[in-house]
């Protein structure tokens, strides 16, 4: 039975910014398969050190404010991310899973509907 490979971003010997990518993107690659059921959102991979970023953009034509919310909460979840920070428009959730990869999900919220405006009145 073969053990399956298991990373570390602090190995013994430096890694170069290509073998850090390789690795990111093997552990991006087991998220995103363990999670099918979620809605895509944007991943960026560091260029250096041990980040993957998971952006949610509320500014976009086909997500808004309510579903950039839920998507956010539904990773955050899923990949157990405490929330970090506190800043409007802006929500940031974050892990350092065992590998040493740190996991960052940031979701970019439009402002809210001014009071007693609707989408008709708009």
């Amino acid at each position: 039975m073969t053990r399956p490979r298991t990373w570390s971003c602090a190995p013994a010997r430096p890694a170069t910014s290509a073998q850090w990518q390789r690795r990111l993107a093997e552990t991006l690659g087991g998220i995103l398969a363990t999670h099918e059921d979620l809605a895509p959102i944007a991943w960026s991979i560091g260029a250096q050190g041990c980040t993957l970023l998971g952006l949610i953009d509320g500014h976009a034509p086909s997500m808004g404010r309510y579903t950039a919310e839920r998507t956010y909460a539904e990773w955050q979840a899923a990949l157990g991310l405490q929330v970090i920070g506190h800043e409007p428009g802006v929500l940031r959730a974050a892990r350092t899973r065992p590998d040493g990869v740190r996991v960052l999900l940031v979701a970019l919220l439009p402002d809210p509907p001014a009071e007693g405006l609707t989408h008709a009145s708009v």
